[in-house]
């Protein structure tokens, strides 16, 4: 049986990947000095490792780290470069100022706040016509 063509489109964590700026979260734990002492495990791997974690609904430093290694060739071209330990984890949740992830969040927010917002004023389609829906039975 060969390999399904079905499949279109990208996985949600490379979506959400997409949205984030590796360039202005890097800045802003260097900015705020998280990045002091780091070696490898920067304020972007960090991020991607915890959204990982939290789309796979991991509750451990052991489950995110032994989940991670069977899908080491999926993650590489995202930007987990090496695959963190628990250890290497630990000292980052405990390091990394919890700053760098709200900026992160904040700048994500005032990027798309237009688009997720749910006022219709602001989604008016173009050249002043009216949408109208249409229920057919």
């Amino acid at each position: 049986m060969g390999k399904s063509t079905h499949f279109i489109g990208q996985p949600m964590y490379g979506q959400l990947i997409d949205l984030l700026d590796k360039r202005k979260v890097l800045e802003f734990g260097k900015n705020i000095g998280s990045e002091k002492y780091v070696k490898s495990f920067d304020a972007w791997q960090h991020l991607l490792v915890m959204l990982y974690a939290v789309i796979k609904r991991l509750d451990s430093l052991r489950e995110i780290s032994a989940s991670m290694y069977p899908e080491a060739h999926k993650l590489a071209h995202i930007g987990i470069t090496a695959l963190p330990r628990r250890s290497t984890l630990s000292d980052a949740n405990a390091r990394r100022s919890k700053q760098v992830f709200e900026k992160t969040y904040r700048d994500l927010y005032q990027t798309y706040k237009e688009e997720l917002s749910s006022d219709s004023r602001k989604h008016q389609p173009p050249n002043g016509s009216v949408n109208q829906l249409s229920l057919f039975d």
